[in-house]
C-alpha cells in the first residue's frame, strides 16, 4: 500500500504541475512567452509560496490516506484549494501562474528574479 500512496503522491504533484521544489531550468519550451513585469512577478511569488505550502500539506495527507477513494478526495480538495489560492492573489490567475511557471523552466533570468523575490518574502 505504501507504494500506491507514493504513486498517488507523485500523481498529485504532477497533476498540479507543482513537481519542482525550487525553480530550475529544463529543456522544455513554454508554449507562450510573456514579459513578466514587477507586479506580475510579485503576484506570482505570493501565489508560488502559497501553492508550495499547500502542496506540502496535501502530499502529507495523501501519504496518510487509507484508500484510493480517500486519495481521490484529497486530490480533488487539493486542486480546488490550490486553484483558489492562486486566484485569490491580486493580479494572478491560474493560466498566468502556469504560463510564468512554464516560462521559468527555460529562462534563467526569470528564475533568478523569482528566487530573489522569494528570498525577500521569506526574510520578512
Amino acid at each position: 500500500m505504501f507504494h500506491r500512496k507514493t504513486l498517488a503522491g507523485a500523481a498529485l504533484v504532477a497533476a498540479l504541475g507543482l513537481g519542482m521544489p525550487a525553480l530550475a531550468q529544463t529543456t522544455e519550451t513554454p508554449s507562450e512567452t510573456v514579459e513578466v513585469d514587477s507586479a506580475q512577478l510579485d503576484a506570482f511569488v505570493l501565489a508560488y509560496v502559497e501553492v508550495s505550502d499547500l502542496r506540502e500539506q496535501y502530499i502529507g495527507q495523501l501519504q496518510e490516506a487509507q484508500s484510493e477513494e480517500d486519495q481521490q478526495a484529497i486530490m480533488e480538495e487539493a486542486n480546488a484549494e490550490i486553484t483558489g489560492a492562486v486566484d485569490a492573489v491580486d493580479g494572478m490567475d491560474v493560466n498566468t501562474y502556469e504560463t510564468i511557471l512554464a516560462q521559468a523552466q527555460n529562462d534563467p533570468d526569470l528564475v533568478n528574479r523569482i528566487n530573489s523575490r522569494i528570498e525577500t518574502l521569506t526574510d520578512e
